[in-house]
């Protein structure tokens, strides 16, 4: 499980449509006003499967595979005066991920793991607030500490 805060750096048009009509950057003029960039927060939570192709005394190396679920929180988005940030709170979809990870034992039972995942496919919604969003893959680094269960 994870909090990723994501800014991508675009040119396409801002859709105003989908501004809530509650919001102070409301508008009905529904002008072409170009969006610079849009940072995503979202929750993450990934389902791995892992291979060890190498094990040592000091730890050890996998490939793995898995899915990512995203859920959205908010979104901030630099476009003019329709600059801001909007909630969002929905489930955008999943990501097919691959990559490699070592393992580094400091004692019997604590061991400090690493992965590296590049996004394979992608099939989250589009943002509501862009017009034409390309759809974007990404590349994670995730680093952690494995405690024995109780």
């Amino acid at each position: 499980m994870g909090y990723i805060n994501r800014k991508l750096n675009l040119v396409t048009s801002f859709n105003q449509g989908a501004i809530p009509l509650t919001s102070p950057n409301s508008a009905h003029t529904k002008e072409l006003v170009w969006l610079q960039s849009f940072s995503y927060r979202s929750i993450e939570a990934p389902i791995n499967l892992a291979y060890k192709f190498a094990e040592t005394n000091a730890g050890s190396y996998n490939v793995n595979a898995g899915l990512v679920g995203h859920y959205l929180l908010s979104s901030y988005y630099e476009a003019g005066r329709y600059t801001g940030k909007y909630k969002q709170n929905y489930f955008q979809g999943i990501s097919f991920t691959c990559g490699v990870g070592a393992d580094y034992h400091i004692s019997k039972t604590i061991t400090m793991t690493s992965r590296l995942n590049c996004c394979l496919i992608n099939m989250l919604k589009n943002d509501a607030f862009v017009n034409r969003a390309p759809a974007y893959k990404f590349v994670s680094l995730s680093l952690g500490v494995l405690l024995p269960s109780f």
